[in-house]
Order: structure tokens, then C-alpha cells, then sequence
């Protein structure tokens, strides 16, 4: 049985571990925005069509192109942000400084083409990090399918998926990396009624 003297030390303790599960909780629903918007189809298919604007504004007028890619919600930092995967042609392995530049204003390209929660969120709260894109080596897709395959996939119906969460293909994806860019600067966002996470009305990411 505790004497007096270990239950008040434990009593004492108390109020430090409600404060870290405070500060946790508080870190979780900065997050949260982002991990919904990674998995809700309206905004995977808004990626998809920043991902066309940056390439299209971007790579190809100097003869690259984006051969693949997917994404996710990068939660292991506070606050999260979105990571791009591509695949490039076009583009050799080691990337050059003018190469660099290109690929960090995709990056902000891409942010101006999202929507107006997204820019809010990186704007005004700041819940939101600069996006990322991830360039992956060749070939990096292909052994993404044969993995899918390994698991159960069938070959002929296997399609990229824009959005990816499973630990051992973001696993299979980082360890494929050969250079990463974020975002230089803040997309435009003019203020306006701000959207209330809460709120059955507001926007649609």
C-alpha cells in the first residue's frame, strides 16, 4: 500500500501530464485540417490538377515532365504539410541549382492552384507548412505497383493511387528520394468570410 507521501508525489505530478496531453490535443487539431483534406476526393482530384498547372507553367517549356507521382499528409512535424511525390522526365538525377529553383516555384505553383481553405490555412493560421515536393528516383512507381502486386493487387486493374497513408509505401517512397523542395514564399489568399473547421456551410477542400 502507498503511504501519504508517494500518493502526494504522484498528485503533484498530475497537473505536467494533463498539461502534455493539453499540448498534444492542441497539436493534433491544428493537424487534423490537413488529414482529412488528404483522404476527402474533392481535394486529391485538386491536386491533380495543380500538379498539371505546375507542369504545364513550369517543366514543360523546358522539355520535363511529371512521369508519376502521389502525396500525403506529413504529420510527423508541427504544423503538417502536404508531400508530392514525382517522378520526372526530363530532369537528370542530380538536380542543378537552376533545376532547384524550377522545382521549388512548382511547389508554389501547386499552393495557388489549391483552394481557398488550403491558402487560408497556410496564410492567416499558419496550420498549414509549406508544400513539398519529393523527386524520386526512375523506376520508383514501378516498384511501387510490383509491391502493390505483392500484396494482392491485380495487375491489369493496378492504378497509381494520388494519395498514399500506408506506412511501408511512404516507407518505400522516402526511401527513394533524391531531393526534396519546398515551397519559397506564401500562396495569394485575400480574406474573406474565414472558414470555420466546424462549419457545415464553409468550404470544401
Amino acid at each position: 500500500m502507498a503511504d501519504s507521501s508517494t500518493i502526494s508525489a504522484a498528485t503533484t505530478r498530475q497537473p505536467a501530464a494533463s498539461s502534455s496531453l493539453s499540448q498534444v490535443t492542441t497539436d493534433a487539431e491544428k493537424l487534423a485540417f490537413i488529414e482529412e483534406v488528404t483522404t476527402n476526393v474533392d481535394a486529391v482530384q485538386e491536386r491533380v490538377l495543380a500538379v498539371d498547372r505546375a507542369a504545364s507553367a513550369l517543366l514543360r517549356p523546358r522539355g520535363a515532365a511529371v512521369a508519376d507521382y502521389t502525396s500525403r499528409a506529413c504529420v510527423e512535424t508541427a504544423p503538417g504539410h502536404y508531400v508530392i511525390y514525382w517522378e520526372l522526365e526530363g530532369f537528370t538525377i542530380t538536380i542543378t541549382a537552376a533545376a532547384k529553383d524550377v522545382l521549388d516555384r512548382c511547389c508554389l505553383e501547386m499552393e495557388e492552384a489549391l483552394g481557398s481553405v488550403y491558402r487560408q490555412s497556410r496564410v492567416a493560421d499558419g496550420s498549414v507548412g509549406p508544400l513539398e515536393i519529393r523527386v524520386v528516383r526512375p523506376g520508383t512507381f514501378e516498384e511501387l505497383a510490383d509491391y502493390a502486386v505483392s500484396r494482392g493487387a491485380s495487375v491489369g486493374q493496378y492504378k497509381v493511387p494520388r494519395c498514399v497513408t500506408a506506412p511501408a509505401v511512404v516507407g518505400l517512397l522516402d526511401s527513394r528520394v533524391v531531393s526534396s523542395h519546398l515551397s519559397p514564399a506564401l500562396p495569394h489568399w485575400t480574406p474573406g468570410r474565414r472558414f470555420q473547421s466546424n462549419s457545415s456551410d464553409g468550404d470544401k477542400c
